[in-house]
């Protein structure tokens, strides 16, 4: 009788089954799907900070008039600044509240990545940027079949 060797395969006949592919655990809610939630809305009240900007600078300038050092080109150019962050922030606050319900679907997924890449031309928001976009490019199956 020869040793049995407990580290060689068993002699039966086994037939793996042809068409078997391996898949990933589905989850319908993965984390970064909340981190976006959280990012995309964080980006929409600083958006309205900015219209808040806005809306002091236009209608605020009576507190301005009463320095002597502010000439009345300086207000003008104060009230056209005004209207362009007012402008720029009710834009961009548009922009980030879609993406906060728009997040399903192939369409969802690319419109927040498109955020994502918006959020890259800012060192300050790199912290959050650069990891999300890492984790929702690698997490695109579970997104886009949730």
């Amino acid at each position: 009788m020869e040793p049995k060797n407990p580290y060689s395969t068993p002699q039966q006949n086994f037939q793996p089954t042809q068409n078997y592919q391996p898949q990933r655990p589905f989850n319908p809610n993965p984390a970064v799907r909340t981190w976006q939630l959280v990012y995309v809305l964080v980006m929409a009240f600083c958006s309205l900070g900015i219209v808040g900007l806005g809306c002091f600078l236009l209608f605020g300038e009576d507190i301005f008039r009463n320095d002597p050092n502010v000439t009345d080109a300086d207000i003008a150019a104060m009230q056209m600044m005004s209207w362009v962050y007012i402008a720029a922030g009710a834009v961009s606050f548009l922009l980030y509240a879609v993406g906060a319900f728009l997040r399903r679907g192939m369409v969802g997924w690319i419109y927040n990545i498109v955020l994502l890449g918006l959020g890259l031309t800012s060192c300050c928001t790199w912290p959050a940027t650069i990891p999300l976009m890492i984790y929702w490019i690698k997490d695109k199956d579970g997104i886009v079949n949730g």
